[in-house]
């Protein structure tokens, strides 16, 4: 146990004082904290709904696309080779790849 009772009254103050600003700061730091959090919590739900956007464009391209395709060139009547020399129209270095 501290004796107060025979403690100078500068040293009293001075504990006083470090016990305040100790609080102050876990206070103020407890404060930031909340105006902080929404923030932290937006960047994990954008980065958690990219993934699950990425998973399910994967999805999208190796399984549904290929099925899309055969439907719709069903659909239209043209065979596959003549689809396939439609898609491939690389002329020069103005081509999309």
């Amino acid at each position: 146990m501290i004796p107060i009772g025979q403690m100078p009254f500068g040293e009293v103050i001075s504990s006083v004082r470090d016990v305040v600003v100790v609080f102050t700061v876990l206070t103020f730091g407890w404060k930031v904290r909340s105006w902080v959090q929404p923030a932290i919590d937006f960047f994990d739900n954008a980065n958690q709904f990219m993934a699950d956007t990425r998973k399910d464009m994967q999805t999208l391209l190796n399984n549904h696309l290929s099925h899309i395709e055969s439907d719709l060139r069903h659909m239209s009547g043209r065979s596959h080779e003549h689809v396939d020399s439609l898609a491939d129209t690389s002329e020069g270095d103005d081509a999309i790849r």
